[in-house]
């Protein structure tokens, strides 16, 4: 996470997240990366 203020009463910030699974498939939900607060998990391991 990062965070820049511009004047007194103004800021920007911006923040990102990465996630790998890795493993032995269990053929489950569980083998899918997922990210809180996103629609669904992602279709691969990243």
């Amino acid at each position: 996470m990062a965070n820049y203020n511009l004047s007194k009463r103004t800021d920007v910030y911006i923040q990102g997240e990465y996630q790998q699974v890795t493993g032995d498939s269990t053929y489950s939900i569980l083998d899918d990366a997922f990210t809180p607060g996103t629609q669904a998990p992602s279709s691969t391991s990243r």
